[in-house]
């Protein structure tokens, strides 16, 4: 093959004015045995979305044109990349001859574009060449691969946050709508509670007068209430708290039947009645305090 070595010093091992084509791949050494100052890259998500790309085509009729037909390029602007990236340009000392490099875009140029021969030996036997030098800017393309891939994770840990803080949400409102279930089954009680208020009253005084609806009392209650019915029959007492769970074991007698509270905590309740039947008589809400 070909083989090129300047030994790291200045100039190019290989420089080319045109397309160059390989079957096979293009390697960069990247042994790490051959590098120092290794660091990692920062910020690489706002420097990529800093970059602009371009599409573009190569002026074929000027002195440093590649005497390409047009096409269309993507790519970058060098001094653009230069004010964001300035360790990626490049400058390129490149020289021409305006003889062959006018020959090159002339019309009898095959179908490849390659200038014929011909054109080529006119322009050099017309007398001395104009040889011309410009200094060009050019981007190391390859570098911006590690560029990309250090956009791309930051971009994922980015996505990963905002996950976390949507499942965050979720559970949240997942909480929030079980309080309002909870508040509205107290609401509800609230609008069929009709004696919500503080009553004192003992069994030992309390008017033997009965009425239709269950009285529950004292409520606010302490450490024991007291369920009283108008009908003789037996009933069962369950109290369930402000979710709907069953806190105390149904308790069953006559009126007036002794509920503990004791053991609950303070807040409010859910006192269910019901017939020995199952069916439901009636339900309060009471508040227990200690």
């Amino acid at each position: 093959g070909v083989y090129s070595n300047i030994h790291g010093g200045p100039g190019y091992a290989g420089y080319f004015v045109g397309d160059v084509h390989v079957n096979g791949a293009i390697t960069q050494a990247s042994d790490e045995r051959l590098k120092e100052n290794v660091g990692v890259v920062e910020g690489a998500l706002a420097k990529v979305n800093a970059l602009r790309p371009h599409t573009y085509n190569y002026k074929p009729d000027e002195d440093l044109g590649f005497g390409e037909e047009k096409r269309v390029h993507y790519g970058f602007l060098a001094q653009e990349v230069a004010a964001v990236l300035p360790d990626l340009v490049t400058d390129v000392h490149h020289t021409y001859h305006k003889e062959v490099a006018a020959a090159a875009v002339a019309e009898s140029a095959d179908e490849l574009g390659f200038p014929a021969l011909g054109e080529v030996a006119a322009a050099k036997s017309d007398g001395v060449e104009e040889v011309g030098a410009a200094d060009i800017h050019a981007v190391r393309y390859l570098d911006m691969i590690a560029l990309l891939v250090g956009a791309v994770q930051e971009q994922s840990a980015l996505l990963a946050e905002r996950e976390a803080a949507v499942a965050q949400v979720i559970a949240d409102n997942a909480v929030l709508r079980e309080e309002v279930t909870q508040l509205r089954q107290l609401v509800e009680g609230l609008r069929t509670c009709v004696d919500c208020e503080a009553k004192t009253p003992t069994p030992a005084v309390k008017s033997k007068e009965r009425v239709e609806r269950p009285i529950i009392f004292p409520n606010p209650a302490d450490k024991e209430i007291f369920v009283e019915a108008a009908s003789a029959d037996e009933f069962t007492v369950s109290v369930f708290d402000s979710a709907g769970r069953l806190v105390l074991k149904s308790t069953s007698g006559r009126s007036p039947v002794r509920v503990s509270t004791a053991e609950l905590a303070a807040g409010s309740y859910i006192v269910e009645v019901r017939d020995l039947g199952g069916e439901v008589i009636d339900k309060q809400i009471i508040v227990v305090s200690h």
